[in-house]
């Protein structure tokens, strides 16, 4: 028998004594030996009752760039996490799963011999066990159960991206008493700089380059001066935020995943009570105040103005006219523009 990895699952070739192929097979291995080989068809489910829509088998073109954020979007980690690493174990109202990091410390009893593997965002994972600090996205779980590199882990997701989801979009309410709630505007209205202020404290730093502590629970200790979760808006015109120590990132309903410990549900219930509708609408454009008209000068205002303007170009005025062209290099032509005058004060 022969292993070899082609990009994708990875490819069992079984030979006999002249080298004539008697089967190949595309397989995933599972993690920590605890299951044998399960092959991934695009014919059939991974799990029994995980898939509900079909997987797609259309392959990656090998001279095609990949877009990490991309591939990501279109595959759910709970998902990958069911192919990979088996159902999930159901602990409370949280689901478990296997630690697949090959670091991960070795039960000492029962208790901790339970799946501690907890989904915290949409895109990331962490491993809750003492002594362990494996965390990651989807990625990672490929990596660490396939032994693949970045470049094909994330190969691997694009092929299979079809059979990496659990869930059908959900359809319109049809005349329900609750209308469909429209995410981007949801978070087009949450100011994501005062939805910091309030979950992480206030941000240190000027206007522009204001920075906050990092909330996921896998980044390493924050003891800098600067703290390194920066907000910026996108070309979309939504808000995001971004962590330069460990490269989480997120928008508003990550946030609120993060630092309160809620699902996706929960946060988007948050949000839209925060924003204090149910049925979320454009934002209210603010009235704009008419522009202050400028009240005419007095006629003593103007005669004062003249005739300082007068002193300026007369001989008593030649202190100011040496200091405004010579030491501010004004020419003649401004200042006779701008009604420069010259006042000498009290005699």
């Amino acid at each position: 028998m022969e292993c070899v990895g082609p990009r994708g699952a990875e490819r069992t070739v079984e030979r006999d004594g002249t080298d004539e192929v008697i089967d190949e097979t595309l397989r995933w291995l599972h993690p920590g030996g605890a299951r044998p080989y399960r092959p991934l068809t695009a014919a059939r489910n991974v799990t029994e009752g995980a898939m509900a829509v079909p997987p797609t088998t259309a392959a990656a073109s090998p001279g095609r760039r990949l877009d990490r954020d991309q591939v990501l979007a279109r595959v759910e980690l709970r998902a990958v996490a069911d192919s990979l690493l088996g159902p999930a174990a159901r602990q409370g109202r949280q689901l478990r799963w296997p630690c697949p990091h090959p670091e991960h410390p070795a039960p000492t009893s029962d208790r901790s011999g339970q799946p501690t593997l907890k989904i915290t965002g949409p895109q990331t994972w962490t491993c809750q066990a003492e002594g362990c600090d494996a965390w990651g996205s989807a990625i990672d779980l490929v990596m660490h159960t396939q032994g693949r590199s970045f470049r094909e882990a994330l190969r691997i997701l694009d092929e299979h991206a079809g059979a990496f989801r659990t869930r059908q979009p959900r359809p319109a309410s049809q005349g329900g008493r609750v209308q469909r709630l429209d995410l981007a505007q949801l978070k087009a209205r949450v100011d994501l700089v005062e939805l910091a202020d309030r979950l992480l404290g206030p941000g240190k730093g000027r206007r522009r380059g204001r920075g906050w502590p990092c909330p996921h629970p896998q980044h390493p200790a924050q003891t800098g001066r600067t703290p390194p979760l920066k907000i910026k808006r996108g070309s979309d015109g939504l808000q995001r935020w971004k962590c330069f120590g460990c490269g989480a990132r997120g928008d508003a309903i990550d946030l609120v995943e993060l630092t309160l410990q809620r699902n996706t549900g929960e946060a988007i219930r948050y949000l839209r009570d925060l924003v204090g509708d149910r049925t979320v609408a454009p934002p209210p454009r603010r009235p704009v105040p008419p522009a202050p008209r400028r009240a005419k000068p007095s006629p003593v205002l103007g005669g004062y103005v003249d005739q300082c303007q007068k002193l300026l170009w007369s001989d008593t005025g030649a202190v100011g006219r040496d200091y405004l062209m010579k030491r501010r290099g004004l020419s003649a032509q401004i200042l006779r523009a701008n009604r420069v005058g010259y006042d000498p004060g009290p005699a």
